[in-house]
This record gives C-alpha cells, structure tokens and sequence, in this order.
C-alpha cells in the first residue's frame, strides 16, 4: 500500500532529475540551486540575484541584513509562467531587488518550495511575497498569488519597498544605536582595564624596590 501511495512521489522526482541532468545540473545540487539553473536556461542570467539557501535560512540572512525578504516560488503549470519570470528580469525590477531585497525562490514542485508554501499559506501559484523581520518577528507585508501575481510587479514591489522599507529603516537605526552604545562601554571597559593593568604594573615595581632596598640594608648592616 505505501509503496503504492509513494510511486507518483518518485515518478516526480525521476521526472526533476531527468530534466536539471538535461541542464547539466549534478543529481547533488540543492533545490535553491536547481532553481536558479532551471530559470536561467529559460530566461537568461539577467535576473534577481536568488540565494543558494532553505527558505528558513534566506528568512535569517534577511533578518541578519535588516532587508526585505522577496520569495518567488514558481510554476510552470501557471500559463503566465513566462510573463512573470520576464517581469522580474527587468532591469527595474533588477536594480530594485539588489537595493532593498534578499531573494530567494523555489518551484512548488521541489520540497523547499512546497514547505515554503506551505508556512505561507498560500492559495495559489505562482506565488510572490516580500517578508520583513520586525520587532515581533517575520512579517508578511505583501502577498500575491495565481494571476493576481502577474500584474505590474515592478510598481507593486517598489511600493512595498517604500511602505515597509520605512519601518525597517527605523529598526535599523535602533540595532546602529545599539551597536554604538555597545562600541562605547566596550571602548570603556577597555580603557578602565588598561588603568588597571598600569596601576597593577606601578605597584608591583614599587614592591619590587622596595625589596630590593630592604635587602641592600640588611646586607650593609652585616
């Protein structure tokens, strides 16, 4: 019986594997990296930069950078398929996502990109997302599904970029006041340290002298 349920599942995965050897993709690389192959045999190398990690971890680096997070996770089955793929080629949409966005995208038929859907809850594919870490933790701030995903792209993600970028440029000038505060007593301590070696190092030679007299003494009164 379970062999039975997990034939289509394997069927699927021979099918994956037969086409990224076809793109000269080894059978080992990741699913991040098998996606970005895939998509720049069918719409060339001028794209968004999509990192070569998990979702979970394009979430930390993301955070880690204080940028927007634009996930992209694709499907052919979608008849504009090819319509959104040339929309984030475009040299807007280009510069824009090196400017405010970490990248990442999957297909929903690979299993990152499945369990990426998944915790997004989405409804339909393709999908396009842009995620912020906020004070409270990720945040979905924008997300658009099917053939709601196709319409102007460029236009949708710079006003994300604006409306959530704000928020993120105040999150970022508190973390900068931190990390100078922090700069600050680390430069303190240090100087408070420093005192104290050197006053540690004075008392130390004038126990040394004095020893050293005391004994010149004891050996002039014998």
């Amino acid at each position: 019986m379970a062999s039975r349920l997990l034939f289509p599942l394997r069927k699927l995965w021979d099918l994956v594997k037969y086409a990224t050897s076809r793109l000269g993709i080894p059978s080992t690389a990741r699913p991040s990296e098998r996606f970005a192959a895939t998509f720049e045999s069918k719409y060339g190398t001028e794209h968004p930069e999509f990192i070569q990690c998990g979702f979970n971890e394009a979430l930390t680096r993301a955070k880690q950078q204080l940028r927007l997070l634009f996930v992209f996770i694709q499907s052919d089955l979608h008849p504009d398929a090819g319509r959104i793929a040339a929309q984030l080629c475009t040299p807007e949409v280009i510069a824009l996502a090196r400017e405010q966005f970490v990248c990442w995208g999957a297909d929903i038929r690979s299993a990152d990109g499945y369990a990426a859907a998944t915790q997004l809850q989405a409804a339909a594919f393709p999908l396009l997302a842009v995620l912020a870490d906020m004070a409270d933790g990720p945040r979905v701030v924008a997300m658009r599904c099917g053939t709601d995903a196709v319409a102007d792209v460029g236009s949708r993600l710079r006003d994300t970029a604006a409306s959530a970028g704000a928020a993120l440029s105040s999150l970022r000038a508190h973390r900068e006041s931190i990390e100078r505060d922090r700069q600050l007593r680390a430069e303190q301590d240090a100087a408070v340290a420093e005192s104290l070696r050197l006053y540690r190092e004075r008392e130390r030679a004038l126990v040394e002298e004095r020893r050293r007299v005391e004994e010149e003494q004891q050996r002039l009164l014998e």
